[in-house]
């Protein structure tokens, strides 16, 4: 039998590989209509159909080429995951040249009723500040 700490981790891999292959229908069916996603440098964005639109407009604008979030820690009470640690990216913005990206992150997942665990919460900023 799965443990919670294993069916999160195993639903993180789905959207860590969804974000690097731009699937954008298997990313926007990971999270919950309640999401809250928070974004560095920018406004929140609440309700999926926010996050949805939000996601297409970031699919059409970068090129994900390397992503990595492992977990230093997920922490399961009752039905929900918290899950916090440090990643990396390399993106391509439209027009511009690949970036290299340093960022710790925490999220909040939640078991559904149908027993599947959507991230309800996410929010990244930078370990870099700006100009170093």
């Amino acid at each position: 039998m799965t443990t919670a700490r294993e069916a999160v981790s195993q639903a993180r891999q789905a959207w860590a590989a969804a974000m690097l292959d731009g699937d954008l229908p298997a990313l926007t069916g990971m999270y919950s209509d309640e999401v809250v996603v928070m974004p560095s440098d920018e406004s929140a964005v609440i309700g999926k159909a926010a996050a949805d639109a939000w996601y297409e407009a970031f699919d059409q604008n970068v090129d994900i080429t390397a992503w990595s979030i492992p977990a230093d820690d997920i922490e399961i009470i009752d039905d929900t995951a918290i899950v916090h640690g440090n990643g990396t990216a390399t993106i391509v913005p439209s027009g511009a040249e690949s970036l290299s990206l340093d960022f710790k992150f925490v999220e909040v997942w939640r078991k559904q009723a149908d027993g599947n665990w959507k991230w309800s919460l996410a929010i990244w900023n930078s370990n870099v500040r700006p100009g170093g």
